[in-house]
């Protein structure tokens, strides 16, 4: 008997220890209270630059200005970023860190309960700009609407912030909104040839009385 309840005492030690740690493996990247109540002021109530992953700017009414940077995973630096959903076209370091800094220090104008401002938040429906930001362990999603006069100055947008920590509302100013309105032209290298030799096919150098192409090796 003695030896059967050791035996079970074991088991439920393990299981305990066992599932202890798969906590702890989910757990370590996910937001702090204290990150989070240190941020409480900005609009990402979450931001680890150093852990940032992938940003995504959207624009719905204008497809085509979809903005995706991807971190290059063998490279120290921060603001190391591939543009693209696909291909390894590298981003221009300087832009992709001005980008970074503005998402991570931003502040509300003022942050509002649901349903304070209820023609504000349908508009939310059609937004201006969404905002996607992949972190290890955690992501947050920002969807910003157009302008509006709710504050008396004509110069805010109601956005709603949801994903990794508790849910925002509230107004943010249109000057910040107006740099996020970008597209994949803005983070393109500016090396002459900003592609890697794996998405080259060819080559064309001419002046008014030569042209040389130079096409990739087929192998």
């Amino acid at each position: 008997m003695n030896s059967a309840r050791s035996r079970f005492v074991d088991v439920t030690l393990c299981v305990a220890a066992l599932l202890g740690g798969v906590y702890l493996l989910a757990t370590t990247d996910a937001p702090t209270t204290s990150e989070l109540l240190a941020r409480e002021n900005n609009v990402f109530s979450f931001f680890r630059s150093e852990d940032l992953l992938r940003l995504e700017i959207e624009q719905p009414s204008t497809p085509a200005s979809r903005v995706v940077l991807r971190k290059i995973d063998d490279q120290d630096d921060l603001h190391a970023f591939y543009w693209g959903e696909s291909g390894e076209r590298e981003a221009d370091v300087a832009s992709v860190a001005e980008l970074v800094r503005s998402l991570e220090f931003a502040t509300w104008q003022k942050r509002v309960e649901i349903g304070d401002f209820p023609r504000e938040e349908a508009a939310l429906a059609e937004p201006l700009l969404e905002i996607r930001v992949s972190f290890r362990g955690a992501s947050s999603r920002l969807v910003v609407g157009p302008t509006s006069p709710a504050l008396g100055n004509g110069t805010s947008h109601l956005a709603r912030l949801e994903g990794s920590g508790p849910p925002a509302l509230g107004f943010v100013r249109s000057d910040w909104v107006e740099r996020l309105l970008l597209d994949q032209r803005s983070f393109r290298g500016r090396l002459l040839l900003p592609y890697p030799k794996s998405e080259l096919a060819s080559i064309s150098l001419s002046t008014s009385t030569t042209r040389v192409e130079l096409n990739a090796d087929a192998a």
